[in-house]
């Protein structure tokens, strides 16, 4: 399971900092000539771009977890996200959720560290216990992920 979400974890950071860049780099094109003239507005704006970024990372990521209980990873993985009483995330609280994760991977690396210690009792990390949620294998596999698992056992 460890290795599952990691690859999971790898696919979604890949593709939402990817998109969150993307969203970013293009107001940063516009206000070039603006920070150019003033370094208190490139500073500002450097601040503000890094914030933006986080946020909407954790959009991105938060956004498909409340409403299908997964991220593309995830679910190429066969896993999903379950709350309190095996329901659906709210949005708020898996937007919460990335926001810890990201929190926690970029600045911390603690909430991946008490995984490795809790991952036979509790199978959480930090992120997951602050909003009370939870990974879990998904019960039935598309055809999809299947094709998906098959092609990954024949390249071990």
């Amino acid at each position: 399971m460890l290795a599952r979400r990691f690859f999971a974890a790898l696919i979604d950071l890949f593709w939402a900092t990817t998109l969150a860049g993307f969203s970013v780099t293009w107001p940063s094109a516009l206000l070039a000539p603006l920070s150019l003239k003033s370094e208190h507005v490139a500073e500002l704006w450097g601040l503000a771009a890094i914030a933006l970024f986080f946020l909407l990372t954790a959009v991105f990521l938060g956004v498909p977890t409340a409403l299908w209980q997964t991220t593309p990873g995830k679910w190429l993985f066969g896993l999903e996200v379950i709350g309190p009483r095996a329901r659906r995330l709210t949005v708020r609280h898996a937007i919460l959720r990335e926001l810890a994760k990201l929190f926690t991977l970029f600045f911390v690396m603690f909430g991946w560290l008490i995984m490795l210690f809790y991952l036979v009792r509790l199978h959480t990390t930090l992120h997951d216990q602050l909003v009370g949620s939870q990974v879990v294998r998904r019960r039935k596999l598309t055809a999809t992920q299947k094709r998906f698992r098959e092609a990954v056992k024949r390249y071990r």
